[in-house]
């Protein structure tokens, strides 16, 4: 069942034509990643642990968010031993890497997501203080346009 629900989840831009238009689907990222000031923080809300390892166990959503995020998601094998029978069983558990997921939030538990939050709004902060350093692009030449005016004011002023 929840195969088919998640093969009704996929969705992959690069065949949809309407969607990017005459651009294919590399130069519509270039286009999107090319504004220096532009930030995205992408959060996912999911009900449970089940659905969030769903997620990102999909080759094509964990492509799409290491190329839009930066975030690294990594492979974790792990083993589970049934209590009654001690038969073990290993599995894959998806787990976000804490360095490069500074821009990815994936939780059901709403205290998680406010700890995030909170991460993400102090490394968003910014130290600029104006007018502290001068502008580099100013032109000093603007101040003989002053002098200029200046002269204009004395001869109107003399002529009375």
């Amino acid at each position: 069942d929840c195969e088919n629900k998640a093969h009704d989840m996929l969705w992959e831009p690069s065949e949809n034509e309407s969607f990017w238009g005459a651009l294919g689907y590399e130069e519509q990222t270039a286009k999107l990643n090319s504004g220096d000031d532009v930030k995205l923080i992408m959060m996912l809300t999911v009900p449970n642990d089940a659905e969030k390892q769903m997620r990102l166990r999909n080759p094509m959503f964990r492509r799409f968010v290491t190329s839009t995020t930066g975030c690294r998601i990594q492979p974790q094998e792990a083993t589970y031993r049934h209590p009654l029978t001690d038969k073990r069983t290993t599995y894959t558990h998806w787990e976000l890497d804490w360095a490069t997921c500074t821009r990815f939030i994936m939780e059901s538990n709403q205290g998680v997501i406010a700890q995030k939050s909170e991460r993400i709004k102090d490394l968003l902060k910014s130290d600029f203080r104006g007018g502290s350093s001068p502008n580099p692009d100013k032109d000093p030449r603007y101040a003989i346009f002053f002098v200029g005016v200046l002269n204009l004011v004395f001869y109107l002023g003399w002529a009375k």
